[in-house]
């Protein structure tokens, strides 16, 4: 059966395997096609006060994964100290999406609505909307105003706290997808079908249909951020929605699709990474 989400977007790229020749060897190709070379600092948390060595090993597997989703051939990728990561991408053009892409933590939650707030979710999620709009706003001005994009992205987490806090934790995360992948919508857009493992099907089906009927949603977090809070029809009461599988529709574009759904493929990252230095390199 399908049912209808709403995160955003994907498109998949194939994928091509990250090459393991010398770093001159890599700058040389760097030199010769031109692209972008990216310096990430992973930073700690109150969560997550030490950075380990494993945690250095799964942000450098993640980003790999996410390199080559963006089909970069001779690719190159090296932990440096002070837990710094270099990332070489030969022919890539655009610096903010290979920024976006692998800067991002994408760390993807389905939550359960509490009893008793149905009311209040949707007055939370226009507040939200309405922040975010602002923020576009502020960002497309000839000059913009940074106190106030900082002002507003603080009201935007705040609201991520204040919708956070209508929800609970369900037992299915990012980490059950098996798949996802693109379909385009019959009139406009695109739509994206994903599949659970076994245990994310079987926790899927409890979870719709405990909420079936009941006027509750399911809550998709991508980074604390309330992507889509569908609902449950009835129908599905008796059975849950079976099969590990879902649709995820919503207003999505190819250039989004693709971007987040290389970071949701790939897996979340462990803990933030910032880009310290982000350069465009010419071919000389």
């Amino acid at each position: 059966m399908r049912t209808q989400l709403a995160i955003s977007y994907l498109i998949i790229l194939p994928l091509i395997a990250i090459a393991s020749a010398s770093c001159n060897l890599d700058r040389s190709s760097l030199d010769r096609q031109g692209g972008v070379q990216l310096t990430m600092q992973l930073k700690p948390t109150k969560q997550h006060p030490q950075i380990s060595e494993a945690d250095r090993e799964v942000v450098q597997r993640v980003i790999e994964g996410r390199v080559n989703g963006l089909g970069v051939r001779n690719a190159y990728i090296k932990s440096l100290d002070n837990n710094r990561i270099l990332v070489q991408l030969p022919g890539v053009k655009d610096a903010r999406q290979a920024q976006r892409i692998l800067g991002g933590t994408a760390q993807l939650e389905f939550r359960e609505q509490k009893a008793g707030t149905e009311g209040q979710l949707g007055a939370e999620l226009a507040v939200l909307t309405a922040a975010k709009e602002q923020q576009a706003i502020l960002k497309k001005s000839q000059a913009p105003d940074k106190s106030a994009i900082l002002e507003n992205q603080a009201a935007i987490e705040q609201q991520y706290t204040e919708i956070g806090k209508l929800f609970g934790k369900a037992a299915l995360s990012g980490g059950n997808l098996r798949n996802a992948a693109p379909q385009p919508l019959s009139s406009e857009g695109w739509e994206i079908a994903i599949e659970f493992d076994d245990v994310g099907s079987e926790a899927f089906t409890k979870l719709t249909k405990k909420l079936a009927g009941t006027g509750r949603a399911i809550g998709v977090f991508i980074d604390n951020d309330p992507i889509s809070t569908p609902t449950v029809s009835a129908e599905f009461a008796t059975t849950g929605i079976t099969g590990g599988k879902a649709v995820i529709t919503g207003n999505f574009t190819a250039e989004t699709a693709n971007d987040l759904a290389i970071q949701l493929r790939s897996g979340s990252l462990p803990v933030p990474v910032e880009v310290i230095e982000n350069r465009t390199i010419k071919p000389k």
